[in-house]
């Protein structure tokens, strides 16, 4: 996909209607996206909170935000409006997926490698002063900084055991 200065600064401005709407529900809005169409474009809301977001908050966030948006008439011409959640594997983006994801399996890829690792999995145990820290493999903790982290998202555990994640 290729984005544009005029579709950054789109989404840019459309965040700023749609973080605070988001908010007064009860949302975090993790990301926004703006992909400008030759006959319609896209607006793609993704949206979190505590507990998971179900198609009714999604639909909720998405009738009052397509209403505030006619309204000023942002973006001017036709549109589909997208609002879900973020999904279990995107990419964290925010102190609170983090913190979201206390107790579940995450994968982190390394900016810089840790000792001779590029990539740690494991279960997010904490999230503390910069910081997160990982048990892997029985009982191991490894801390990993912030700062170091390139992507880090949740892990799909299907039929496996948590914990069962490790240094690579």
């Amino acid at each position: 996909m290729i984005v544009n200065v005029k579709s950054q600064m789109m989404a840019k401005k459309l965040a700023e209607i749609v973080e605070p709407l988001a908010e007064e529900l009860g949302y975090d809005l993790i990301d926004l996206q703006f992909i400008e169409g030759r006959r319609r474009s896209i607006v793609r809301v993704f949206i979190d909170k505590d507990g998971g977001v179900s198609l009714d908050d999604c639909a909720a966030l998405s009738r009052r935000l397509s209403d505030r948006l006619d309204v000023l008439d942002v973006p001017s011409g036709p549109y589909n409006l997208e609002v879900s959640s973020p999904g279990i594997d995107r990419p964290f983006t925010s102190l609170k997926q983090y913190m979201r994801s206390l107790g579940k399996e995450i994968d982190v890829v390394l900016a810089a490698p840790l000792g001779k690792s590029s990539q740690v999995q494991g279960t997010l145990v904490e999230v503390s002063d910069g910081q997160i820290h990982l048990r892997v493999g029985k009982g191991e903790v490894v801390v990993v900084p912030m700062a170091r982290i390139k992507r880090a998202s949740r892990v799909l555990t299907l039929g496996r055991s948590a914990g069962s994640g490790g240094v690579r």
